[in-house]
């Protein structure tokens, strides 16, 4: 998975729960693709060496209850038309970009 714990890609209406990732070159959460509906609750995401959780390309996620540390930023989204973020009660600390 070149690195990611956890890579989401066009799979749409999908939850996700109880998750847990650590020690990847790239993102810990890596979404990229055209999912709609992904949502993620109870997630962790450490020492990544890119962002905690990470959207692209157009991916639509909601994100509840995560914890984000010991990465180099916490939350990355790429800025594409169409790509959408949504968080509540999320905890970050000890990233280098946050």
């Amino acid at each position: 998975m070149d690195g990611q714990s956890v890579l989401a890609g066009t799979s749409s209406l999908q939850t996700f729960r109880n998750l847990r990732g650590s020690g990847t070159w790239d993102d810990v959460f890596n979404l990229h693709g055209t999912g709609v509906g992904q949502v993620f609750e109870n997630i962790v995401g450490i020492n990544g060496f890119d962002e905690g959780y990470s959207a692209h390309d157009g991916t639509r996620s909601e994100v509840y209850n995560a914890v984000f540390y010991g990465n180099d930023k916490c939350i990355g989204n790429d800025g594409k038309t169409g790509t959408q973020f949504t968080g509540d009660n999320i905890v970050a600390f000890t990233n280098l970009g946050c």
